[in-house]
């Protein structure tokens, strides 16, 4: 047997499991909120122990940092595909692509809001230094990203204006969706679009004028 190309299989079964941990829970958290995402349910999902779910995460509260980053990852991406370097935007066009982005992302919205609150509380030390610590890997790509839409602007304001909108973000989501009730998505997302918009429209505006 050669047991070179067995301990790689291993590894990539190891690795397919921890994905497909991710997939379903994020499935999951979609459905049933953080209150309904447990073990038990993700276990029954993956037709899998619940024990092997502990060879992975102590807790699902780790299982949501991964959703976040992995989310942060995709909102990453999602941004610096909407926008044409080779293009110059109004600041309106900025605000309008970057609140449709958003959107388009908004369970990191909701798991960035338990991170500052229940989540902090509970996970591991190296998850627990605030929003720049789950963004970190992400920062240097979208600090050039604003760079290029807002020429002239040091490294210093666009890392204040990326941290500045993704924790208002982080606040206004779960706030709209109280107001709301919850009774009326489409009012929902309005409300948060021109809110957010609207936010990003004035600072970007004082961006311009450093």
């Amino acid at each position: 047997m050669d047991l070179k190309f067995k301990r790689a299989r291993s590894k990539e079964n190891k690795e397919k499991r921890f994905s497909d941990i991710i997939d379903v829970s994020a499935e999951l958290y979609d459905k049933l909120h953080y209150s309904g995402l447990t073990f038990e349910e993700i276990s029954k999902k993956l037709n899998i122990t619940r024990p092997a779910i502990y060879k992975y995460f102590r807790t699902k509260d780790e299982i949501l940092v991964e959703i976040l980053l992995r989310d942060l990852d995709n909102l990453c991406n999602d941004l610096a595909d909407s926008f044409d370097s080779s293009k110059k935007y109004a600041k309106e066009e900025i605000a309008a692509i970057w609140t449709d982005v958003m959107m388009k992302n908004k369970r990191i919205m909701d798991v960035m809001s338990l991170h500052s609150s229940s989540i902090e509380k509970k996970i591991s030390a190296e998850y627990n230094n605030g929003p720049e610590s789950v963004i970190k890997g992400n920062i240097e790509t979208l600090k050039e990203l604003i760079k290029g839409l807002v020429p002239g602007i040091d490294d210093d304001t666009a890392k204040d204006f990326i941290l500045y909108q993704i924790s208002f973000a982080v606040g206004l989501y779960p706030f709209m969706k109280i107001k709301m009730n919850d009774s009326d998505p489409n009012k929902e997302l309005f409300r948060f679009n021109r809110v957010y918009s609207e936010n990003i429209l004035i600072k970007l505006k004082a961006m311009e004028g450093r």
